[in-house]
């Protein structure tokens, strides 16, 4: 186990009390103590030599409490899509990419609101309807929904994903099917019981493998 694994570690039990915080209180840590790293055109950002580490687990910490817990407070994610505060440093496509507290905001809306609809080879790309929106675009989409339940926003994303399916030309009929069949069953689950589909477990997993560590990091100054 590296020293950063117990870094983390340390810091994520220094973070029971999150537990007694409502999302909109979380989301309001998500801020960063540091200031964003100069990106460049390397692999790897210029992390300041006395960027706090221990600070960016604090924000992985909050990061992973909100996704877990999204349901209770999605109108207040909705309401923090464009917090332009500064949150956390990732590896996107391998370049480093700075978040902002809106970013984080509005990944958790995406992976809580259509994260559950089967993806891969049931699921090509261009299905999710939530995909390659611009900062306006995002901004609009919040403001349009801010009031609705999660349970309502997922039932939407399946009636726009099961049309886009239907209508393309791209997909053979037993193939359509066969999708609108497993759409089918998500929508009577929702409205059996009344309540949103939890987030995969595999959605933090996924997330984790973009952060970078100091040891991995090219710091100012060396």
């Amino acid at each position: 186990m590296s020293h950063a694994d117990d870094d983390r570690r340390s810091q994520f039990r220094k973070q029971e009390h999150m537990a007694k915080r409502t999302v909109k209180q979380l989301i309001g840590e998500l801020g960063s103590r540091n200031t964003a790293p100069e990106l460049g055109n390397a692999r790897r950002p210029a992390f300041a030599q006395d960027f706090d580490w221990q600070d960016q687990y604090r924000i992985q910490g909050v990061w992973s409490e909100i996704l877990a817990r999204a349901s209770e407070g999605i109108g207040d994610l909705l309401d923090h899509c464009d917090d332009d505060r500064y949150c956390i440093t990732i590896s996107s496509h391998h370049s480093p990419r700075n978040l902002s507290v809106g970013d984080i905001c509005w990944r958790v809306v995406k992976e809580q609101v259509e994260g559950f609809i089967p993806d891969g080879d049931y699921r090509p790309v261009e299905l999710h309807i939530l995909g390659g929106f611009k900062k306006e675009d995002i901004r609009k989409w919040c403001e349009e929904h801010r009031t609705a339940t999660l349970a309502d926003l997922q039932l939407e994303a399946i009636r726009q994903v099961r049309n886009k399916v239907m209508g393309s030309t791209r997909f053979g009929d037993d193939w359509k099917s066969a999708y609108a069949a497993r759409l089918d069953k998500y929508e009577d689950e929702i409205k059996s019981t009344g309540e949103a589909i939890a987030a995969s477990s595999e959605a933090w997993d996924r997330e984790t493998e973009k952060f970078f560590e100091p040891d991995k990091s090219t710091k100012k100054g060396n």
